[in-house]
């Protein structure tokens, strides 16, 4: 079984509430049922990841906060400057 020594898991990406805590846009499920969330609250760290990958996520975690940040702009209309 593959291990990390990063704290991974404790706010599970799901589709639905009865599978994890949080959607693919990082913004926590508001309920037990259903797919309402609350307001302007997202988790985008190594927590969403349900389990080891076996290999080292810092890509991973990256990636997915990444796109989670343009979506959360595209959401609210805010624009993400280029550097």
């Amino acid at each position: 079984n593959p291990i990390t020594v990063h704290p991974l898991g404790g706010c599970r990406m799901a589709d639905t509430p009865e599978a994890g805590v949080v959607d693919h846009e990082g913004r926590a499920f508001s309920g037990r049922l259903g797919d309402a969330v609350h307001d302007r609250l997202y988790v985008c760290d190594a927590s969403i990841i349900s389990r080891s990958l076996g290999v080292n996520p810092l890509l991973t975690i990256t990636a997915l906060a990444e796109r989670m940040c343009a979506l959360m702009a595209r959401r609210h209309g805010w624009t993400i400057a280029d550097p």
